[in-house]
């Protein structure tokens, strides 16, 4: 019989395909939707019924896609029980309502309405499609919040849009800010058109809507022309670039050599997924429609400080506008509202840290001050004082307090008039009170003291240095630019080029330079008018002069500052050693000083001003040679050299391979050498350009076969290869495989192995430890020979020693009998028990260092006298009869245990036989297994060491899974280190069958770093991160992975992902344990500001309060761990939680401090329980 049927699921896994004979389903009118990226809004479909419930009715439609209908849907009549309306498997007809492709969920409705209220629904949408153009702001009202982004209607056309999270502002905070506040039902009007290839995309990206205002954004490919600036979106990272996403969704890729100033270790840290940047297009391809871009700044930054500027003020006015709508949407963070920079509040200290202070405004807000900003004061725990604000951080949340009572001052005492007001384009001292990403808070100085003022960071959205230019505490000068919305703005007086090129065009009025007579070798007083690295400029009656570095002081300590003890207007006594003429710089001849039209060189040296001598003071350039050791001034430093000054017209340089041999110095040189210090140097040569080529380690470098020498890493091939600069300009090749640790740039020690034809360096790493190498046979057994033998002799002479006892005892008894002496029989049975022993002891036998293949006997060898028969005669003539006996059955004993343990089979194996007889008796038993595995590895023989690990997987019953685990991990640990990495990747693929994946890849990590592979661990965390993204374990691990190798901000950055990605149920246990780790292997007042945001989140939480106390006293702190739990047992808790932490209390006091405060926390104790 043959039936027509339609087909309603197919079951690949099962081998199954379900079908309909539904003549309604086989006649189907409707349209077929077999996946939810078919539907439409208001789409009309025929499903049928699979399950009838309390509250909703599920209906399906093909390929199981599933959607429901509420009660209110139903009908347009209330209804009060779906079970008596509809029955599993009635066709019925329904109606899109909402659905998400992403989530796989579909509402329907069973209310249709009129026809025409249908078709008007889809003309509606349509309409809203059809008018899509890129960069065309809409407003829009927020429908639901998903788990990438917001779902928003764009009104009035009722058209759906998309807006990612990423896609809410060009600024990190500002977009945090937006997510915290953007709720349903909100509208929003600068909002524009991103693209339309999978679904409408929208944005709020501040630089997109400014372009869409320029009419710069580009709809069709076509239009891009080469040479044009536009901002982009980062979409993903390669080790070869990041690809990047204009408007209308054209991608193109950004190559990693575009990015100067940035390392390729550093690119997916300074440059994040759904970061803004500003790209110049370099090249299009009209074919695969693909382009080629750069993001250098010198290449996309052309408004110079006008960009910075602009990027500041489209910070400053959407982080004001979005903490307006956080207070509105939040009531529990009013207590921050008008809270503004530069208000003076009173503040309580509650907890007082080593890098600054906690604590509480009237108001009930958080605040925190860090050292820096407290000035002189010495804050008390429970006082009072007078702060400044300085930040409000509502992502925290808390108020950045300045307790400075100098500041206070100025801030309270500073009133506005036209005297003290700042103006455009003035230049002022100011002190740099906070650093932020986007910003700079100042506090004027001078006519301008207790005026904030705010200057950008970041020079351009591609700025992503990580280098600040100044950190709080410090001073430099600005040039004040604008107001803006009640904000001062400035710029660094080094980064204005209006100002610089004003400087230096500027020149001393030459027609009122006063006259003079002065000639070289007077001594004339002189005030101190300006510092600068290289020289001093000093007055002299009016007259200009300097005094430079090479002539401040005779005995300089190496790495010293000469000038550090100057100070401006100092007066001191100086000696003019020569004049230089103002115009050109040259130094006139003693004999026609143009009185005028001069400057004055003068010296501060010692000998120079108390020799009587006036001749032969100037020395413009030192007479030196070859081989000359003279000190040098640093100058700068720059890519590949240290620039020095070695006298006042001569210059010299040292490459950065001749500067140290400190690899960490070389690693670290512009924080090593600064402009100033002085050090001494020896000359190598004379260059082409008459400047002095010095070193600091002594004659040029050799470079030659078998020669140890510094290397600096110039390109990188992932996983085979180094390609390095050497010394004398050669090139070089390390055919090793590259470390996660290693970067472009790096110095690193090498040992030349050859050199090839073409002239470049074959080179092997010195300072990177190697995988372990196999240990051969013959080397073990030497060793083991030689410890064997020792062992050996050692039992042979105990079993002599028993024996020979054991006849003398029955001798003694004997002769008490009948009077017969039998020493004769002893010694000569001694004779022969030497014999065999050096007969025994000449078969070798190998040892592991892990096992013991020996069975020792518990007897000590240096309590046993071993010298002759006399002295056992003597000893038993002393002891008596009973203590003969005892000693009798202690040596029997020992005996009978030595034998007992030789045959129990787990100390006499000392070949593969013994190891199989082994595995006979104990198959299961994954120690003799792991013992049978380490006897070959010892003997060199891999391939049988693997034969046994899966004869070993195959015969270990699948009951025992701890067993078999073991023996999982033992094979990986050996092809970790003895084998390939392929075989290493197949390896893991079948044990992650085998076993729980996410364990064994986490044990996997673990010994990768334990073979040294921190890369391939790095890897793994990578993967794991993306496939068990979910799992709490996961990240802890890659953060402890992460602290332990050094790279803590790499492991912070971790977990911000980590808190998008996680559960929030999760998120507590997970930032504990970055607590923790911040406090064993990074900064320990971060991981005490951790720990106090979650206490005040959670104070109920006892664990977290145990934790921390355990944490601050480890670190040393015991009077911080005690103010913590004096603050833990004042919290409101359950009796259960509080006699916990009283307890905890009692036993740190017992440990830590004295009987007087252990009686004082049991009183304590007793009043709050009562309580």
């Amino acid at each position: 019989m043959k039936m027509k049927c339609r087909v309603l699921k197919v079951d690949y896994q099962k081998s199954k395909v379900m079908l309909t004979h539904k003549q309604s389903l086989v006649k189907h009118k409707y349209p077929v939707i077999t996946d939810y990226s078919q539907l439409q809004f208001g789409m009309e479909l025929e499903g049928y019924i699979v399950a009838v419930k309390e509250n909703v009715v599920v209906v399906a439609f093909f390929n199981d896609v599933k959607g429901i209908v509420t009660l209110k849907d139903m009908s347009t009549e209330r209804v009060e029980d779906p079970c008596t309306m509809f029955y599993t498997g009635q066709v019925i007809r329904c109606r899109v309502v909402r659905y998400s492709v992403d989530e796989k969920r579909l509402k329907l409705s069973l209310n249709f309405g009129s026809k025409k209220t249908s078709e008007v629904e889809k003309k509606t949408f349509s309409d809203a499609v059809a008018n899509y153009k890129v960069g065309k702001a809409v407003e829009v009202r927020v429908l639901k919040i998903e788990k990438e982004g917001y779902k928003v209607l764009i009104e009035p056309k009722n058209g759906v849009a998309f807006l990612p999270f990423n896609h809410l502002s060009d600024f990190h905070e500002v977009q945090e800010l937006r997510k915290l506040a953007i709720k349903p039902g909100q509208h929003f009007d600068k909002v524009i058109y991103f693209n339309q290839r999978h679904k409408t995309i929208v944005t709020m990206k501040e630089s997109f809507i400014q372009a869409a205002g320029d009419n710069s954004l580009v709809d069709n490919f076509e239009d891009l022309k080469t040479g044009m600036l536009l901002p982009a979106v980062i979409k993903n990272h390669q080790d070869y670039g990041m690809f990047l996403e204009l408007a209308a969704g054209h991608t193109g890729l950004c190559p990693a050599k575009t990015l100067t100033y940035l390392q390729p270790s550093n690119l997916q840290v300074l440059f994040q997924p759904g970061q803004t940047v500003i790209t110049r297009l370099t090249k299009i391809d009209t074919e695969k429609k693909r382009f080629l871009g750069s993001v250098r700044l010198d290449e996309c930054s052309l408004e110079g400080i006008n960009a910075s500027l602009s990027l500041l003020k489209a910070y400053l006015s959407a982080r004001d506008k979005m903490l307006d709508l956080v207070f509105v949407e939040h009531d529990e963070l009013s207590i921050y509202e008008g809270l503004v920079a530069g208000d003076v509040v009173d503040v309580t200290v509650s907890s007082a840290l080593k890098k600054g202070i906690l604590g509480d405004l009237p108001s009930g807000a958080k605040a925190l001050a860090t050292k820096v900003n407290l000035g002189d004061t010495e804050p008390e725990v429970g006082r009072k004082y007078k702060a400044v604000v300085l930040f409000v951080d509502l992502l925290t949340p808390c108020v950045e307090l300045s307790l400075d009572q100098k500041l206070v001052k100025a801030v309270t005492s500073r009133k506005e008039n036209i005297k003290n007001k700042v103006k455009d384009g003035q230049i002022l001292k100011a002190d740099v009170l906070l650093v932020k990403p986007e910003f700079m808070l100042m506090s004027l100085r001078g006519h301008g003291t207790g005026q904030f003022i705010y200057v950008p960071v970041r020079q351009h959205l591609n700025d992503v240095e990580v280098d600040r230019p100044y950190e709080p505490g410090t001073f430099t000068e600005v040039v004040v630019k604008s107001s803006f919305e009640g904000y001062h703005l400035a710029v660094l007086k080094s980064r204005d080029p209006e100002v610089i090129e004003k400087e230096r065009i500027e020149k001393i009025n030459l027609k009122n330079m006063p006259k003079h007579n002065l000639t070289p070798g007077v001594i004339v007083d002189a005030k101190i008018r300006a510092i600068h690295p290289l020289q001093v400029n000093i007055i002299v009656n009016n007259l200009h002069g300097r005094v430079h570095i090479t002539e401040i002081a005779d005995i300089i300590e190496e790495g010293g500052y000469p000038l550090h003890k100057i100070r401006q207007q100092q007066e001191l006594k100086v000696k003019v050693i020569g004049l230089r003429d103002l115009k050109t710089f040259s130094y006139l001849p003693i004999t026609h000083p143009k009185s005028n039209r001069t400057l004055l060189e003068c010296t501060l040296k010692e000998s120079k001003i108390t020799s009587v001598e006036t001749s032969n003071l100037l020395t413009p350039r030192l007479p030196v040679k070859n081989g000359d050791k003279v000190l040098a001034y640093v100058i700068k430093t720059s890519i590949n050299k240290v620039w020095f000054q070695v006298s006042l017209m001569q210059q010299g340089y040292i490459d950065l391979f001749h500067l140290s041999d400190d690899l960490t110095v070389l690693n670290d040189v512009s924080n090593t050498f600064k402009p100033g210090q002085a050090y001494h140097v020896t000359v190598l040569e004379c260059d082409n350009d008459d400047n002095l080529v010095l070193s600091r380690v002594g004659n040029i470098m050799k470079v030659g076969a078998g020669e140890s020498v510094t290397a600096q890493i110039t390109s990188i091939k992932p996983g085979v290869c180094l390609y390095v600069r050497l010394p004398a300009g050669k090139l070089g090749i390390i055919k090793t495989k590259p470390s996660v640790l290693h970067y472009m740039g790096q110095f690193i020690r090498c040992q030349i192995t050859d050199v090839e034809e073409s002239g470049r360096c074959v080179l092997t790493l010195l300072d990177q430890s190697q995988a372990p190498a196999l240990r051969t046979r013959k080397r073990r057994l030497e060793i083991s020979v030689s410890n064997t033998e020792d062992k050996e002799k050692e039992i042979i002479k105990m079993k002599k020693i028993l024996k020979l006892k054991k006849k003398k005892n029955k001798a003694e008894e004997a002769e008490e009998d009948s009077g017969v002496d039998i020493s004769k029989d002893s010694d000569k049975d001694d004779t022969q028990g030497v014999t065999k022993g050096k007969k025994d002891s000449d078969t070798p036998r190998l040892s592991l260092q892990a096992f013991s293949w020996e069975g020792d006997l518990p007897v000590r060898l240096d309590d046993v006298k071993v010298d002759s028969d006399d002295d056992a005669d003597d000893s038993a003539k002393v002891d008596t009869a009973k203590l003969k006996k005892k000693r009798r059955r202690d040596e029997e004993k020992n005996i009978q245990e030595y034998e007992r343990s030789q045959l129990d089979g787990s100390t006499n194996a000392q070949s593969a036989n013994d190891f199989e007889r082994l595995v006979l008796q104990s198959p299961n038993s994954s120690v003799v297994w792991l013992r049978y595995l380490a006897f070959h590895i010892e003997q060199g023989e891999i391939e049988k060491a693997r034969a046994v690990a899966e004869k070993a997987l195959n015969t270990i019953s699948f009951r025992e899974e701890q067993e078999k685990k073991n023996m999982w991990l033992a094979y990986l640990n050996m092809e970790t280190i003895y084998g390939e990495a392929t075989d290493v990747k197949k390896l893991l693929a079948r044990a992650v069958n085998y076993n729980d994946a996410l364990d064994i890849n986490l044990k996997m990590c673990d010994i990768y770093v334990a073979a040294g592979k921190i890369d391939d661990a790095e890897l793994l965390f990578a993967i794991m991160t993306r496939k068990y993204k979910k799992e709490k374990t996961v990240w802890k691990s890659y953060g402890q992975f992460l602290f332990k190798s050094g790279r803590a901000q790499t492991a912070r950055n971790l977990l911000q992902r980590c808190t998008f990605v996680l559960d929030k149920k999760d998120h507590v246990e997970v930032i504990a344990k970055f607590a923790n780790l911040e406090f064993t292997d990074g900064d320990k007042e971060r991981g005490r500001t951790m720990f106090e945001n979650l206490i005040a989140s959670y104070p109920s939480r006892t664990d977290l309060w145990s934790v921390y106390v355990d944490m601050v006293a480890k670190v040393g702190d015991i009077d911080g761990a005690r103010q913590i739990l004096e603050r833990a047992v004042k919290q409101k808790l359950t009796p259960k939680k509080l006699s916990f932490l009283i307890q905890k209390y009692i036993r740190f006091e017992e440990i830590h401090g004295s009987e007087d405060q252990v009686v004082r926390v049991k009183d304590m104790a007793l009043t709050l329980l009562e309580s």
